[in-house]
């Protein structure tokens, strides 16, 4: 009689266990809309010149509100609702790096509105591309009627103490190769 307890405990902490494991894995794991988002964004990348992408790691912002514009070199999606800096169905071989200045806007009908900051959930992306990393940070931004979900690739460069600060944060948990 007294094992029918520590087999019924056993079972609630297995059980338990096993709950938690579902939801850090689920946690981790993108919105499909949010991974298609993503999916145009690398094919996109990878439509360009010698700049393959591949998803290294994806982790979920625990501070999304603290994502801001000012956070933003360039915004990809082929949004209908809110202006991007780049439609990532038409590729164009142009320097988007760090260092070079955001391009003009993209316009396209019913694309009007500014995108709208902070997001409602954010998601940072680990992207590796010609033995390079590069962070990339998946959006939903909505409005009152209306969302979409948006890439943008950050103002700071990897290996500045600015994007890590910013990633900081964020609450983004990516794990970067040191630049030494």
């Amino acid at each position: 009689m007294s094992r029918a307890p520590t087999i019924v405990f056993a079972f609630l902490i297995l059980a338990t266990a096993i709950v938690a494991a579902l939801l850090i894995a689920r946690e981790q794991t993108l919105p499909s809309a949010a991974q298609a988002a993503l999916d145009k964004y690398v094919l996109y990348r990878q439509s360009l010149p010698s700049a393959s992408a591949m998803v290294e790691q994806v982790t979920r912002a625990a501070f999304p509100s603290n994502f801001s514009a000012d956070m933003s070199n360039a915004s990809y999606g082929h949004s209908h609702l809110y202006r991007t800096t780049q439609d990532d169905r038409e590729p164009r071989a142009v320097n988007l790096t760090h260092d070079a200045l955001t391009t003009l806007s993209v316009q396209y009908v019913g694309a009007d509105r500014p995108i709208p900051f902070p997001p409602a959930d954010l998601w940072c992306v680990l992207l590796k591309h010609d033995h390079q990393q590069q962070v990339a940070f998946v959006a939903l931004h909505q409005d009152l009627y209306n969302a979409d979900w948006l890439v943008h690739e950050p103002r700071a460069a990897i290996g500045t103490r600015t994007l890590s600060d910013q990633l900081a944060r964020l609450g983004c948990n990516l794990k970067l190769e040191s630049s030494e």
